[in-house]
């Protein structure tokens, strides 16, 4: 029997989920670059353009629990993708909102929700492939949400330069398409693994085996 702990496809896991990371909690981080745009759109309303990362994040670390438990009615890969879905909804709504508790909404909500929903599967997943070197697995795994951080706002803040702040969302929009393509890739261990009903008849096989083995034996001491 093949060892899940040594299939290969663990490393286009870690590879899949370090690139979710980045875009995920990338493009959170980055949405502060827009609050002068949004205050100079929404008439210096301060307090409703910081809402806008606020319930972001409180979505995307707070629905942990809820992803969890869709993760075991479904399959980690259709969580991730219907969470990059939400993820790109919310951000290209944003620049044909006219309302700001609406784009609180879009942001905040779909893209929140999205968001926990594309890391969580990456995150679990990236470890559950390794064994000796889970640490590190998920260590490579997670230091993509550094990385996004680092840059998101960088390359976002140029895309405003060139593009004004509502070209650059549809930009931004476009960017995390990439989730699509990496939840895809999020294959759990239990697809290549031997199905339990095979497993179970070659250790009742291998008892029979064994107790043929002593009744033999037993009849050539006699």
């Amino acid at each position: 029997m093949k060892d899940i702990k040594e299939d290969k496809w663990g490393l286009v896991i870690v590879m899949a989920a370090f690139f979710i990371q980045v875009f995920a909690f990338g493009t959170s981080s980055a949405i502060g670059v827009y609050n002068i745009e949004f205050l100079n759109y929404f008439d210096n309303d301060a307090v409703g353009v910081s809402l806008i990362a606020a319930i972001n994040w409180g979505f995307f670390l707070g629905t942990g629990p809820i992803v969890s438990f869709l993760m075991t009615k479904m399959s980690y890969c259709t969580v991730a993708l219907i969470g990059s879905a939400l993820v790109v909804t919310g951000i290209l709504l944003m620049p044909f909102l006219t309302y700001l508790p609406v784009m609180c909404f879009s942001f905040g909500v779909l893209t929140g929700i999205g968001s926990c929903m594309v890391y969580i599967p990456s995150h679990v997943l990236s470890g559950l492939y390794f064994d000796r070197h889970r640490s590190l697995s998920t260590g490579v795994a997670t230091s993509g949400s550094g990385l996004g951080a680092a840059i998101m706002p960088i390359v976002v803040g140029y895309l405003i330069q060139e593009y004004g702040w509502k070209g650059s969302l549809i930009l931004v929009a476009g960017l995390n398409l990439h989730l699509l393509v990496f939840s895809a890739l999020l294959r759990a261990p239990s697809t290549i693994m031997p199905n339990k009903h095979s497993v179970e008849s070659k250790v009742l096989a291998a008892s029979s085996d064994i107790k043929h083995m002593d009744l033999d034996n037993v009849v050539a001491r006699k």
